[in-house]
């Protein structure tokens, strides 16, 4: 029997973020709003915007952004603040 040892890392975020999401840019100011709303109401700077959107199968996203986030937790209340300013 052979055993295979992986080592794992203390903190194994990778330095992008987690994705979130993917959005058209034309979108950016509204989760750019959401994003200062829940950060002044919870005091979690951990969202922030990318600009190298990938598909699931790697291939860039024309004209899109992403979402991420350096911490991987519960969401529920961002998307609560993006649907309210979405309306």
């Amino acid at each position: 029997m052979k055993i295979i040892i992986i080592e794992v890392e203390e903190n194994p975020i990778p330095k992008t973020g987690h994705l979130l999401t993917n959005f058209s840019s034309s979108k950016l100011p509204l989760y750019q709003k959401a994003i200062e709303i829940y950060e002044a109401a919870f005091g979690d700077n951990t969202l922030f915007i990318g600009n190298d959107p990938r598909d699931c199968n790697g291939r860039r996203v024309d004209y899109s952004l992403e979402l991420r986030a350096t911490e991987c937790k519960d969401r529920s209340k961002f998307w609560n603040i993006f649907r309210i300013l979405e309306k």
